[in-house]
């Protein structure tokens, strides 16, 4: 599944949602059920960053772990819903010069460099602001 999803993708972000039913006997012999939900972070996946699914489950392990604290002796019961949230990611990256939509440029607030030699276009506009030409700054 991870090879067709990167291949199709190149990037994914996954997490991991569960929805979960502790129980625990009561003074009057009663049996208490709650239920109880948990999520992960969000995981960045690409063909370097592959998951860490140790991390995955010592995340669960650990939320299930601080609400049972708070809950004072509930046992899992079952796991009603194991689910896997995969999704296409696609970084922010620069890659074309885009002329500035006229409304933005009457504030002349913004400089938008014009380059076309490189991909550099984001060091290119910090350069431009720590050192602003006097003449044309397009």
């Amino acid at each position: 599944m991870r090879v067709l999803c990167l291949c199709l993708f190149r990037s994914i972000r996954v997490h991991v949602r569960a929805d979960t039913t502790f129980t625990r006997n009561t003074d009057d012999d009663q049996q208490q059920r709650v239920a109880a939900y948990f999520s992960t972070p969000v995981q960045d996946l690409n063909s370097t960053n592959p998951p860490d699914l140790d991390a995955i489950a010592a995340n669960l392990s650990s939320q299930v772990e601080h609400w049972n604290v708070c809950g004072r002796g509930f046992t899992l019961e079952r796991i009603k819903k194991f689910l896997i949230v995969i999704s296409k990611y696609r970084p922010f990256q620069g890659s074309s010069w885009l002329e500035t939509p006229q409304w933005l440029a009457k504030k002349k607030a913004v400089t938008n460099v014009k380059n076309t030699s490189d991909s550099k276009c984001f060091v290119w506009s910090l350069l431009s602001s720590v050192y602003p030409a006097p003449h044309n700054p397009d």
